[in-house]
């Protein structure tokens, strides 16, 4: 399952560690690189930010790629040290309230 969403935030330092830390205690479960993981990208806009958010909940590791600038879900085979995710899964709502 991947979530995707724009916000306006102000960029506090460490922005990306302290998204994941709030990531880890909404969801108990989640082990970055192991069962999902998240990535924020900068816009040139000020203080807007794309956030992903990825729970391996399909057995597979998932992605969010753009083809021919349209988002779609690329799923590989776990390496050696990947899980699916078997924790509750938040709304999106939810995740849009960490930041």
């Amino acid at each position: 399952m991947i979530f995707i969403f724009e916000k306006k935030v102000d960029c506090p330092k460490n922005c990306f560690k302290s998204f994941q830390e709030q990531v880890q205690k909404l969801t108990p479960a989640f082990k970055a690189g192991i069962n999902g993981h998240c990535s924020i990208t900068h816009f040139h806009k000020p203080k807007k930010h794309l956030f992903f958010v990825t729970y391996y909940d399909k057995g597979v590791h998932e992605d969010s790629i753009l083809v021919k600038k349209k988002r779609q879900s690329h799923m590989t085979k776990f390496n050696e040290f990947q899980e699916k995710y078997t924790g509750v899964l938040p709304s999106l709502d939810e995740l849009k309230k960490l930041v």
